[in-house]
């Protein structure tokens, strides 16, 4: 049987980003809502598309540094001719606004894609079939149409339902538990990668938690991770994505994005680590000039500076700064 699941995160619609529930038609969200988790499908899904598109930015970034020492003796000859033209009139300019260019934060640079399908009114296509494999059950085609262009990834796995064996102290205290294991291969540009996941639900009451984590091995003992966490409390909802990048077993990379509401709008918060150096950046989809623009804010108080990030359309960004 073939089931069709769609993911949108308008713009118009913020409560998307904090989880709202899809109607039957097979819709889908990045959370629950307050009374119910969000499926296994959902976030599955949005765990194998967003570690797919960290994937590729580190994929991208493989190339450019092995190709750095092949290029460098051509590189001068084709410099120093241009270096004496460009450098008295443009690079005057330049620093006169470090900050606009496209290196003023190139920490972000590989994590912009996720922070633009958590914020971009586009959104994901989750169709979940069959597997042609004889070794698995289901397969999952996944794709995402963002600020650059359209991403697609499919996956071929096996779900399990693992049995809850303190079930009668859950009865006696009127708590629900389930908990799913799922392992199969994450295919990116034609490559397999091993995938597995484990997702567990707590229910009590008008009360839930949910945690997911979500491994995909690469080459060379690497390994990405996603972690999704969510938890619904009377009136307040949680909702947090982290992504972990290790090397032989040692986190060499870490960053996190939790999601606010405020006033109807929707602020997405993001932490990061790497080479101990820890920052925080946070992300807003507003109108500026008569077009919707993604929003980066750094610093607090007077000293917060606004950028707006612009796509490149060739898997880049700027950051131009906008100055109040």
């Amino acid at each position: 049987m073939k089931k069709t699941i769609t993911l949108i995160l308008a713009a118009s619609a913020l409560t998307l980003a904090l989880g709202a529930t899809a109607c039957n038609t097979g819709g889908i969200s990045l959370g629950g809502t307050g009374d119910t988790p969000a499926s296994s499908e959902s976030v599955y899904g949005v765990s194998a598309a967003t570690a797919g598109m960290l994937i590729q930015s580190m994929k991208a970034e493989v190339p450019s540094s092995s190709q750095t020492p092949e290029s460098t003796p051509q590189t001068p000859e084709t410099a120093l001719p241009e270096a004496p033209q460009e450098t008295p009139e443009p690079q005057p300019t330049e620093p006169a606004a470090p900050d606009t260019t496209g290196s003023a934060f190139p920490e972000l640079d590989g994590y912009m894609g996720l922070v633009d399908s958590f914020l971009n009114g586009n959104g994901y296509s989750v169709e979940v079939t069959d597997s042609g494999r004889a070794e698995y059950d289901e397969m999952m085609k996944i794709s995402y149409s963002g600020l650059n262009g359209s991403t697609k990834y499919e996956m071929h796995y096996n779900k399990i339902l693992i049995p809850d064996f303190d079930d009668d102290d859950d009865r006696w205290e009127k708590e629900e538990e389930e908990e799913y294991a799922l392992k199969g291969v994450l295919v990116i540009d034609g490559m397999e990668y091993p995938v597995q996941g484990v997702r567990e639900i707590e229910r009590e009451r008008n009360e839930y938690e949910s945690e997911t984590e979500f491994r995909v091995t690469l080459e060379d003992g690497r390994s990405v991770w996603v972690e999704q966490s969510e938890s619904s409390e009377k009136d307040e909802h949680e909702l947090e994505y982290s992504y972990l990048i290790r090397e032989n077993g040692r986190v060499v990379e870490r960053s996190s994005f939790s999601f606010e509401e405020e006033k109807g709008e929707t602020e997405l918060e993001m932490i990061t680590e790497k080479n101990g150096k820890r920052e925080s950046f946070s992300f807003e989809k507003e109108s500026y000039r008569g077009r919707e623009y993604i929003f980066l804010r750094v610093g607090s108080g007077r000293e917060t500076k606004s950028y707006l990030v612009v796509s490149d359309g060739n898997g880049g960004y700027t950051y131009e700064e906008v100055r109040k």
